[in-house]
């Protein structure tokens, strides 16, 4: 597969959840940010969290599990994306999406170009960004993919019997 970066993107406002640093919310009794970068981690030679200098605890958890962290502007995901494409090839996901598992990220890299997951409700944030190229994309169904948008959407996961993936750290 090559050297391919998994990038989450962990630096929105959390405007509908009223929380900016949602993604440390536990989902199953781990952060969904580590759920994400579990589920990448198959498939990818890093990770790299991107985030605002706003987002303090955010960062201070991503580098206690040896991930990368770089600051974007966080001004959106098509914004955000556009900062991160001198990381291509690379898988970008979204902080909340606690259900993504390596199987998903798997089907996505088996498509030759640009594509971007539609799930239950929409797109949930995730796209394989095969080269720096985004002019042109597809899109990829997933239905059973949902992303954590409000707080009644977390509330709903909490009796979750979905299975948690290992997250392997370096020593």
């Amino acid at each position: 597969m090559g050297d391919i970066t998994g990038i989450i993107l962990a630096g929105g406002k959390g405007s509908r959840f009223n929380d900016p640093n949602k993604c440390l919310r536990p989902v199953c009794g781990v952060p969904m940010i580590l759920r994400v970068a579990a589920a990448l981690q198959p498939y990818v030679s890093r990770i790299v969290v991107a985030t605002t200098k706003a987002h303090g605890p955010t960062a201070w958890l991503a580098k206690l599990w040896g991930l990368e962290v770089v600051y974007t502007d966080g001004l959106g995901y098509e914004h955000d994306i556009a900062q991160l494409l001198d990381y291509s090839p690379a898988v970008i996901a979204a902080c909340d999406i606690p259900f993504l598992t390596p199987d998903h990220v798997a089907k996505l890299l088996s498509r030759p170009a640009m594509t971007s997951v539609i799930g239950a409700g929409g797109y949930v944030g995730l796209t394989w960004l095969p080269r720096h190229d985004t002019s042109s994309w597809t899109d990829l169904i997933m239905p059973e993919l949902r992303d954590v948008d409000t707080k009644e959407d977390w509330l709903s996961l909490a009796e979750c019997d979905e299975p948690t993936y290992p997250l392997v750290v370096e020593a």
